[in-house]
């Protein structure tokens, strides 16, 4: 689940560049969430949502609105998706280093090693000109650190009020949030974007935004916390391959090291514990 959900949050890089490209960002990403948190309430048949659901969903809503609307202002000044993505990722590497300040979860050494190996592999990544700190990569610092800070805290949610119900209610809530900022420092489009930018939203809406939440809420709920976090680490991968292959970016054999010592960071903590026993 957080295999495919890792793909499906990499197209949503490619479906923003282009939706970007016609319409405002804030209104956008919340038009995004609003309409995504909708269809997943009908399509799961949702009814006698309570008071109480929205106040458990609201500080995640909260987290995740205004880590989207740091990543969608840094997605319009990156100059390199992939990079950018690798950014963003940090934010599901530190998601368990959130857990254990928030509500304590157990971190054990292997997910401080892999961490640490992984942060080694993103320091590449700044070594070359391209790959530079540019305004828009100090936004996607942001954007992933509050990005992780609201997975705990909906990890937390799913507990008390359910997993679809979570879900649709968190990426309602956001989504509004984030339309309210929308109106207060954007003007709406008053006519039909172009094809391309539609098709771009709906791809956004449909695959990018319904279908990664919900597999990303499911197997995070399965898996131990630093588990789910590396295969979520997986996103900058696909995305940074789509980047060079759809959009034309290339890399240097320095950040190609960077990926690859994070991939291996993703490996080592997965191996199985020798002193464990099997099973």
């Amino acid at each position: 689940m957080l295999l495919v959900s890792s793909v499906l949050a990499a197209s949503g890089w490619i479906f923003s560049l282009q939706a970007l490209s016609g319409l405002p960002p804030f209104f956008f990403i919340g038009t995004r969430f609003v309409i995504a948190g909708l269809l997943i309430g009908v399509v799961s048949r949702l009814h006698g949502v309570r008071l109480s659901d929205l106040w458990v969903s609201l500080p995640g809503a909260v987290a995740l609105g205004l880590s989207m609307m740091a990543w969608i202002t840094g997605l319009q000044h990156t100059s390199n998706p992939g990079v950018a993505a690798f950014i963003s990722g940090c934010g599901n590497l530190l998601m368990p280093v959130f857990g254990l300040m928030l509500y304590r979860w157990p971190v054990g050494r292997r997910i401080w090693q892999a961490l640490g190996i992984a942060l080694v592999g993103l320091g590449l990544l700044f070594l070359t000109g391209s790959a530079r700190m540019e305004i828009g990569n100090l936004w996607f610092v942001v954007a992933s650190a509050l990005w992780g800070i609201g997975m705990v805290i909906s990890r937390q949610g799913v507990e008390r009020v359910g997993l679809m119900t979570l879900t649709a209610l968190q990426l309602v809530l956001s989504g509004a949030l984030i339309l309210a900022a929308s109106l207060a420092v954007e003007t709406w489009p008053r006519a039909l974007p172009t094809l391309p930018v539609v098709e771009a939203f709906v791809g956004a809406v449909l695959l990018a935004t319904c279908g990664r939440f919900l597999l990303q809420l499911k197997g995070q709920h399965l898996l131990s916390p630093g588990r789910a976090a590396i295969f979520l680490t997986l996103e900058p991968v696909w995305t940074l391959v789509a980047s060079m292959t759809l959009l034309g970016t290339t890399i240097t054999p320095i950040q190609l090291a960077g990926c690859a010592v994070i991939l291996s960071a993703m490996v080592f903590v997965l191996l199985p514990d020798r002193h464990t026993p099997a099973g």
